[in-house]
C-alpha cells in the first residue's frame, strides 16, 4: 500500500506540474500565473494593501521570425528566453509564458516604487533585447511591457491583467510610431 500511496502523491504532483507549467518554455503557465497574482492580492489585503506590480511583456518582431524562418527558430528563441528572464526577474518573482510570445512577470515582493519598476522594465528590455543565436544565425527581438500596480490600477487579477495588456498595447504603438 506504502508504494502505491506513493506512485498516487507522485503522479499528482506530475499533474500539477503538467496544469501549471508551460510546456515549450518550462515557465509557469497563464493558470499558474493568474493564480499568483490572486495569492499575492489575499496576502496585500491581509497585511494592509501592500503595492505589487504586474506585467505583461509581447515580443516585437517575433511573427517576423516565425513567418520567415520557421517555428523552430521562434520556438527555440522562447526556451533561451525563459532563463533569461528568471534570471533578470530573481527568484522572488516569478515569469510566465501566457501564450505564443507573451509573457507575465510578476516582480518580487520589494520592487514596488514606480522608479525600481521602471528600472525592472529597463533591464528586462534590455535582456530581451541581447541577441539569439539559433542554428548559426543571429535573431533579434524587442519587448513591449505593460505595467499594472496593486491597487492603484486595480484589485483582483483581472482588473490588474487587463489594465497591464492595455498599457503594453499602448508601449507597442507607441513604438511603432
Amino acid at each position: 500500500l506504502t508504494g502505491e500511496l506513493l506512485k498516487s502523491r507522485q503522479r499528482s504532483k506530475e499533474l500539477q506540474r503538467i496544469a501549471t507549467t508551460d510546456e515549450l518554455t518550462g515557465l509557469a503557465n497563464r493558470e499558474r500565473f493568474s493564480e499568483a497574482i490572486q495569492e499575492r492580492v489575499a496576502l496585500a489585503k491581509e497585511e494592509g494593501g501592500e503595492v505589487f506590480a504586474v506585467m505583461l511583456m509581447d515580443l516585437d518582431r517575433f511573427k517576423e521570425i516565425n513567418d520567415t524562418l520557421g517555428h523552430h527558430y521562434g520556438d527555440v528563441l522562447l526556451r533561451d528566453l525563459g532563463p533569461r528572464l528568471v534570471s533578470s526577474v530573481g527568484p522572488g518573482g516569478l515569469v510566465a509564458r501566457l501564450g505564443g510570445d507573451e509573457f507575465g512577470i510578476l516582480l518580487e515582493p520589494d520592487v514596488t516604487a514606480l522608479p525600481a519598476v521602471e528600472q525592472e522594465v529597463s533591464r528586462l528590455t534590455a535582456v530581451v533585447g541581447e541577441p539569439f543565436s539559433v542554428d548559426e544565425l543571429s535573431l533579434e527581438v524587442g519587448a513591449s511591457i505593460g505595467i499594472a500596480r496593486y491597487p492603484q490600477d486595480g484589485e483582483d487579477s483581472h482588473a490588474l491583467l487587463r489594465c497591464a495588456d492595455i498599457a503594453m498595447y499602448a508601449a507597442k504603438e507607441a513604438q511603432a510610431d
